[in-house]
């Protein structure tokens, strides 16, 4: 009788096509229940069963830097070894995946379609393994900041402080914030760019974007200018005009040191976002505005150099921008913790207009 059981719940696979079928016999009323198995292609798994899962890694690094020596290095790799891996990835998803061009590598169409799965797909697959917890006391290394002044006055010592606090042997290098510092994340030169714009940039698909802060423009003026012009409506429209039309990149971030193009009056020109080396000069100055975030005004507006011209600016907000392929760096995830908490802090205290305003 067991044996009479055992035969009758024993399936039988039968293909037809390609596609598994498998009948189940069950002695209830003699009834026959049939299930269709997922069909698939045997090319597909041949090709699948054929991966060795420690090219995924090579793979993330030569997406990510586009070239072989750059790629070895990072992974601590013979130059020999990862262009045999490039090859054996180049069979595998039968594409060139990387162009030669010059001395570097462009992305083939499959390689910029698989480029953020692929590291999706690794970051889960580290984040199974990665199972000690993060300690910041036992924490060494560096990390770079690319931002512009302005950000790092707000957000600098805070930062400093809570990693302070916390314990970890870490130093924070500040970089100026450039063009370049999108290409410096994607090549891993850069952990962080910290940047404002209007909304949320717009970045590859293997960057992220993390809001920590509002905040808002605010036009602003040193003395001399202040005492001795007076604007009228329309200049000022015509400023509030220019820093939404020609205040952000293609990307969406505030550009630095901007000289708006002025075209009602020759004679007085408009700096949007200046470094603070061009300060002491524009607070001198008879003819330079100077648009600036709200909460670096504070910081100015106490003194006796510069007033802010009550007039309504676009608000903006800081974001910290951030490779996905570093998602399961215990240091750098802990980092990236941190600035958030400090721009939540920050977001805490909002900016208070400056009550000596040159025009009301």
């Amino acid at each position: 009788m067991t044996g009479l059981l055992c035969r009758a719940l024993m399936p039988l696979t039968l293909q037809r096509g390609g596609a598994g079928v498998t009948k189940t016999a069950q002695e209830s009323g003699g009834h026959i229940r049939i299930k269709k198995e997922t069909e698939y292609s045997q090319g597909s798994e041949d090709r699948l069963r054929a991966v060795n899962l420690n090219l995924l890694p090579i793979l993330r690094e030569l997406l990510r830097l586009r070239k072989v020596s750059e790629a070895a290095q990072a992974l601590n790799m013979s130059q020999s070894a990862v262009s045999d891996a490039l090859a054996r990835l180049r069979h595998i998803f039968q594409d060139e995946l990387l162009i030669p061009s010059g001395r570097t590598f462009t992305l083939s169409d499959k390689a910029k379609e698989i480029e953020a799965i692929t590291l999706e797909a690794l970051d889960k697959f580290e984040a199974l393994l990665n199972t000690k917890p993060f300690n910041p006391r036992e924490a060494t290394g560096k990390i770079q900041i690319a931002a512009s002044d302005s950000i790092v006055l707000t957000l600098g010592m805070p930062l400093l402080r809570s990693i302070r606090t916390a314990g970890a042997r870490i130093s924070v290098h500040f970089h100026a914030s450039r063009d370049s510092r999108i290409q410096g994340l994607i090549s891993g030169l850069i952990d962080f760019a910290v940047v404002y714009g209007y909304e949320a940039p717009q970045v590859a698909p293997t960057l992220k974007v993390t809001h920590l802060f509002d905040d808002a423009l605010v036009l602003i003026a040193g003395l001399k200018l202040a005492q001795s012009i007076h604007l009228d409506r329309e200049g000022l429209d015509e400023i509030r005009r220019l820093a939404i039309t020609q205040g952000a990149n293609g990307r969406g971030m505030l550009v630095d040191e901007m000289f708006l193009q002025q075209a009602a009056d020759a004679q007085l020109q408009t700096v949007l976002m200046p470094a603070l080396r061009l300060l002491p000069l524009i607070a001198q100055s008879q003819n330079t505005l100077s648009i600036i975030p709200q909460r670096l005004a504070e910081r100015l507006a106490p003194g006796d150099r510069f007033r802010v011209i009550e007039f309504e600016l676009p608000k903006i907000t800081a974001f910290a921008l951030w490779n996905q392929s570093r998602a399961n760096d215990p240091l750098h995830q802990w980092v990236l913790r941190t600035l958030t908490d400090v721009g939540r802090a920050t977001a805490e205290h909002p900016p208070v207009h400056d009550n000596h305003s040159v025009e009301k």
